[in-house]
């Protein structure tokens, strides 16, 4: 593709940007308010799948993250969850990081805590120390 083909296509979609409104004056991207699809945000809580409201977008990213799981395996290990649904919560988790991450730091710190809290009772040693478990 040659330069002026290159031009004339930029052009173009700027055409069409100031012609649906994406444009502002300096040939820039207006800024948006960005939104996800099948992803739910109120208040207070952590975001969450639409139509899976037990499934945080931190439970999806933890699989992503901790166990190395590429979207496709995701949907293969939850048959619940579609594709768009582990792309949206990627993308809002790339957008959203910090908030993400913290709730799955509070969320590890919490892990830790209860175990530490929560020691082996005594049946359990017991049956560790015969050799049951």
């Amino acid at each position: 593709m040659t330069f002026t083909n290159c031009r004339r296509n930029r052009l173009n979609w700027i055409a069409f940007g100031q012609m649906i409104g994406l444009y502002c004056q300096e040939d820039l991207f207006m800024s948006t308010v960005s939104s996800y699809p099948h992803i739910v945000k109120e208040a207070g809580a952590p975001a969450r799948l639409e139509s899976q409201p037990r499934t945080r977008v931190a439970m999806i990213v933890m699989d992503y993250l901790g166990r190395g799981l590429a979207p496709e395996d995701i949907v293969s290990h939850y048959p619940y969850l579609n594709l768009a649904e582990v792309h949206s919560a990627m993308s809002y988790y790339h957008d959203h990081r910090n908030e993400v991450d913290a709730e799955i730091r509070d969320e590890l710190e919490q892990l830790i805590s209860s175990a530490d809290a929560n020691a082996r009772s005594a049946i359990w040693q017991k049956l560790k120390a015969s050799g049951a478990i």
